[in-house]
């Protein structure tokens, strides 16, 4: 039995910036940002011709982007790692310090060449040893104990078996910023 869908050829394929395609109603005015892709039909021909021709689900952005690099847009969460996640944009993180979090515990850290970088927008918080790359790190504002500054401290971990850059961008004394990994 044919559905109002399948007699009616009122559907066209919608393209984005993105190279990203959609179903939309012919008679319905384009969303900002898409344009029509060269196919008219059913829904269901629509949805056919999208299957044939969008084979890298990727948006544009993501499959041009060098390898290792932070991408912009993320796949649903549930084919994400965590690894992968946060490769992606920035996110909150903080520096642990044990026994306190001074700036004076967190020079030693650094002199030492390790620092713990815990990222606490994720389930339980994941903490990550890096050894420090002191060339890529800027830790100037640390020089003399200062009150307030900003520290980058950039370094090397594995996260789920996966070699990782971590790049922090952190405020001192309250230890906390942003950051994200990349691929190694």
């Amino acid at each position: 039995m044919a559905t109002a869908d399948d007699r009616d050829h009122g559907h066209v394929v919608v393209v984005n910036d993105e190279h990203q395609y959609s179903v939309w109603e012919s008679e319905r005015t384009l969303p900002r940002g898409w344009s029509y892709a060269g196919m008219r039909g059913t829904r269901a021909e629509c949805l056919d011709h999208i299957a044939e021709i969008w084979v890298d689900l990727r948006p544009r952005s993501v499959a041009e982007a060098p390898e290792g690099h932070r991408r912009p847009i993320a796949e649903p969460a549930d084919r994400v790692t965590l690894v992968d996640r946060l490769c992606l944009g920035d996110h909150a993180l903080e520096l642990p310090a044990r026994p306190a979090g001074t700036v004076e515990r967190l020079a030693e850290e650094i002199e030492y060449g390790y620092v713990a970088v815990r990222f606490v927008d994720t389930r339980g918080g994941t903490e990550l040893a890096i050894a420090l790359d002191r060339e890529a790190s800027d830790v100037a504002d640390l020089e003399g104990r200062p009150a307030a500054g900003r520290v980058r401290v950039v370094g090397d971990a594995v996260l789920d078996d996966v070699s990782v850059r971590v790049v922090a961008e952190v405020g001192v004394p309250a230890r906390t910023g942003r950051g994200w990994l990349e691929r190694r």
